[in-house]
């Protein structure tokens, strides 16, 4: 339009500019090239500005900066758990294992913040050029973090785990009880059957245990980052009626999360107990109850985080429509 004035501004970004110094310090003592070879992220942009009071270059920046913030505190937060078995190894294999586990979530994760921010980028030039206030892009931020439904992909991985234990115990349990009343001629057949059946159980469980512990502690991961992005992304020229909500529901939202986190951290322990006691063939109902305790308490808190989740959202929602019409 006549009269916009056009602002091109560059930002640097830090990948670790969010991350805890003692955090990142406990990193470097393991992998001393870390920061190194994290390489900072650049991003140049042109906004259409239609009041050079109200924008400058220094203010686009700033602003620029305030949106990726968010970004880099869940960048922060994912590094920190995936970083916790690396830190923990408790002998040179296991630490090698989890090395390398670190270093893909490092590079995954490098990937997944260059693509946010250049999307959060893009929406801010959209938002400068239609006037929309400075809350809009902290809430559409925060509002996408909380959009995937994560606490019912959580319940879906602890249920495929559960009924994964369900089928191998009533498998199981039938093949040792027609051991067991064979004859001396078929004794030997069913024992045959019994062990092949074992095996494959055994194979399927760690299976399903690694995939459905390692999808909940990922979903888990992105939604304990959200209360500290929240906190990090309200700038100063923030409104009021966000800060105070920011803060509201980020505490909300991490008492929710805790007894999830607590049940799953049982559910891993537990689901290696039950299948440690299955390779004994122990198909006892204690062994099953062993395994479905957690995953049961999983589904229960899931269905509360959700209902805080979506109370968040609604508020967040009612926000970001007042922001529209300003």
């Amino acid at each position: 339009m006549a009269g916009d004035t056009v602002i091109e501004v560059t930002v640097k970004i830090d990948p670790f500019e969010e991350l805890d110094a003692k955090k990142l310090k406990m990193m470097e003592a393991k992998e001393k090239t870390l920061v190194k070879k994290t390489k900072d992220l650049s991003y140049k942009a042109k906004f259409t500005v239609t009041s050079t009071i109200k924008w400058n270059k220094k203010k686009l920046e700033d602003e620029l900066r305030g949106r990726l913030r968010f970004n880099q505190a869940l960048f922060a937060a994912r590094l920190w758990q995936g970083f916790q078995p690396y830190q923990k190894a408790k002998n040179f294999q296991a630490e090698i294992k989890a090395k390398k586990g670190f270093l893909d979530i490092v590079k995954k994760q490098y990937t997944k913040l260059d693509s946010n921010n250049k999307q959060h980028v893009a929406e801010c030039i959209e938002d400068i050029a239609s006037g929309a206030s400075d809350d809009g892009g902290v809430l559409k931020s925060t509002r996408k973090s909380l959009s995937d439904d994560l606490p019912y992909k959580i319940a879906v991985a602890s249920v495929e785990l559960m009924d994964e234990f369900v089928d191998a115990f009533n498998e199981l349990k039938s093949l040792k009880a027609a051991e067991q009343k064979a004859g001396d001629g078929a004794k030997e057949k069913a024992t045959q059957e019994m062990e092949k059946a074992l095996d494959k159980w055994i194979s399927a469980l760690n299976k399903q245990h690694e995939d459905s512990t390692k999808r909940m502690s990922k979903f888990l991961s992105t939604l304990a980052g959200v209360p500290d992005a929240m906190k990090k992304s309200v700038k100063k020229d923030t409104s009021d009626a966000l800060k105070d909500e920011y803060t509201k529901s980020g505490a909300e939202l991490s008492k929710a999360l805790k007894p999830v986190e607590k049940h799953v951290a049982a559910a891993k322990k537990n689901s290696l107990a039950a299948i440690a006691k299955f390779k004994k063939k122990d198909f006892s109902k204690g062994t099953l109850d062993l395994a479905a305790a957690a995953l049961h308490k999983i589904n229960s808190s899931t269905g509360d985080l959700a209902t805080v989740v979506n109370k968040i959202d609604g508020k967040l929602k009612k926000l970001e429509q007042a922001v529209k019409k300003r």
